[in-house]
């Protein structure tokens, strides 16, 4: 299972999974998003709301398709409402699913994550399987440089 966004990080998690799971294996891609109810926090309309997350999930299955055109294997689409980081722990443990991948966006400076928590953190400590938390190259060196 792959837990993705409209980010760049979920193409390279996406990339990153064909490279390393059996080509017979059906991969399952999964998109939470918060719950909104209409006039709470933002302003829309019930009819607003629905129309925003199907542009949001129409957006996410562009960015991702020309990456899921080259693996030439199996996927479905999952979309659930609720907490991200907790819907997905919860969809990984109903589909019994051996490992979680995901793009390590890296948002956010340290005192946001104390503060906020974040996603790849929850799922690493909750998801009930391995999990994969799949580093963009570049950054990834940039991040082994400061440290060195």
């Amino acid at each position: 299972m792959v837990a993705v966004d409209d980010s760049k990080e979920s193409i390279t998690a996406v990339k990153k999974v064909c490279e390393i799971i059996p080509d017979k294996d059906k991969l399952i891609l999964i998109h939470a998003h918060h719950i909104y109810e209409p006039g709470y926090a933002i302003h829309f309309s019930e009819g607003e709301l629905e129309k925003f997350h199907q542009k949001k999930l129409k957006g996410i299955k562009e960015s991702l398709q020309p990456a899921l055109d080259q693996i030439k294997r199996p996927y479905d689409w999952i979309f659930k409402e609720g907490p991200p980081p907790y819907t997905v722990c919860c969809e990984v443990h109903e589909q019994n699913v051996d490992i979680l991948v995901m793009g390590d966006r890296g948002s956010g400076s340290s005192l946001r994550r104390v503060f906020l928590g974040s996603f790849c953190n929850y799922c690493l400590h909750y998801a009930p399987c391995n999990v994969l938390v799949v580093k963009d190259e570049e950054r990834a060196n940039a991040d082994w440089e400061k440290i060195v």
